[in-house]
């Protein structure tokens, strides 16, 4: 559950930099007198974003060096420049970037989201919990702070919290598929197999192509001796990634619970020719 938990939180990331990058590269483009050469600390915050589009992360930390040698309260070069280093997995530094953006601005909810985003990855968990919370009294609409806080509750050992931390990302962004799917891995650790597949048909429904969801969507059901869903659940994660082997594995056991050896054995084959060295995990 963890692996699915840590692969969620890079594509948020990844996606909370495109949206950033989105609106900083279109202000780019549109301003004229920057296309010669970033002069202010507001035309190398502009130029550091657009760099990141490309994506060019090193020189993307050069502008931003720049914006903050031209202006050292400059807030966005240093909460720009910390996303960067969570993004190259530098968690110190961004922590250090975040803090500084923090200092300048202490109402900067996003700040604090995104400190406790690197905290969380460093494995100090409760200093995310702390920092997801200063982040929701700052703006308690803030429906990925509540996510990101729930996935450092599961990691914290608190699943009843992340549980009502997901559901509150839920109610405030009913089409955050992270915050079903992590849900839904939750209840079904406590067994709560229903719950689970309830959950993961939201977030089947919000994205098709969802394969971890799939995937975990057709272990409940053969949990709960539903061999037939299972099996088709595993078929839909195997047309978006027909190159898991771990899922061509789940469904030969479906198939085997339900009698059918044949198809087993040949799922199995595909499996040890996909991987001779395949262990299941345990």
């Amino acid at each position: 559950m963890l692996l699915a938990w840590m692969r969620a939180y890079f594509m948020k990331m990844k996606h909370r930099l495109r949206t950033a990058v989105a609106a900083a590269s279109a202000a780019f483009l549109c301003a004229v007198a920057v296309a010669d050469a970033p002069k202010t600390a507001a035309d190398f915050d502009r130029s550091g974003l657009a760099k990141m589009d490309v994506p060019d992360m090193d020189g993307a930390v050069a502008d931003f060096d720049k914006a903050i040698q031209l202006d050292p309260n400059d807030k966005t070069a240093f909460y720009n420049r910390g996303l960067v280093k969570a993004e190259k997995e530098d968690y110190d530094g961004a922590i250090a970037d975040f803090n500084k953006a923090i200092e300048i601005d202490p109402k900067s909810a996003d700040a604090f989201d995104m400190r406790g985003n690197a905290k969380d990855e460093k494995g100090d968990h409760a200093g995310a919990i702390s920092d997801y919370g200063h982040a929701l009294e700052l703006n308690p609409h803030m429906a990925v702070a509540y996510y990101d806080r729930g996935v450092a509750k599961g990691r914290n050992g608190d699943p009843d919290g992340a549980i009502a931390d997901f559901g509150k990302a839920i109610e405030l962004d009913p089409k955050m598929g992270e915050a079903w799917s992590n849900r839904a891995e939750i209840k079904a650790a406590k067994a709560d197999y229903d719950g689970a597949i309830a959950d993961f048909d939201q977030a089947v429904a919000l994205d098709p192509k969802n394969d971890v969801a799939l995937i975990e969507r057709g272990d409940a059901r053969e949990k709960k001796g539903d061999h037939d869903g299972a099996i088709a659940d595993y078929t839909s994660a195997i047309k978006v990634d027909p190159d898991n082997p771990r899922v061509y594995f789940q469904r030969s056991l479906a198939e085997k619970a339900k009698g059918d050896a044949q198809a087993a054995a040949a799922d199995l084959k595909r499996v040890h020719e996909m991987d001779p060295k395949f262990a299941p995990a345990k």
